[in-house]
């Protein structure tokens, strides 16, 4: 009686796997070597993987967002604050960054005089930096 082992070699993806039978027999002992699927002996030759360019590409289009994110909302606050602060006229009424209101009695371009209380007449001088916008 025969016995028939098949056992499968360890390959890299540079070499061809090889499927090797050993057949015992009475008389003598062979080996005969069997080409696995996809190697060359098939007329298939397959190419090792190139590397993918997808996650690359991923990581571009995370950056851009977080630039738009990071830097460009700050940045366009920061437009919309000059803005208005460039627009401020006397007799404006408007709020400090501190939470007070007050309204504009002389302006400068660093400075801005506001009068606080008009019972007492209370004025107060502020760097134009101060105020957070115009109050209702």
């Amino acid at each position: 009686m025969q016995n028939l082992n098949y056992y499968l070699l360890a390959t890299t993806e540079n070499e061809a796997a090889q499927v090797v039978s050993m057949e015992e027999s009475a008389t003598e002992n062979a080996v005969t070597q069997i080409p696995a699927e996809g190697t060359p002996a098939d007329g298939i030759v397959t190419e090792p993987k190139k590397p993918g360019y997808g996650n690359l590409i991923l990581m571009g289009a995370i950056m851009v967002v977080m630039f738009f994110f990071l830097f460009r909302g700050p940045r366009k606050q920061q437009k919309e604050a000059k803005k208005m602060r460039e627009s401020l006229q006397k007799n404006d009424r408007v709020k400090t960054i501190g939470g007070i209101l007050g309204t504009i009695i002389d302006i400068t371009d660093t400075e801005v005089t506001l009068k606080i209380d008009e019972s007492n007449n209370t004025k107060m001088k502020l760097a134009i930096a101060a105020i957070a916008g115009k109050a209702n």
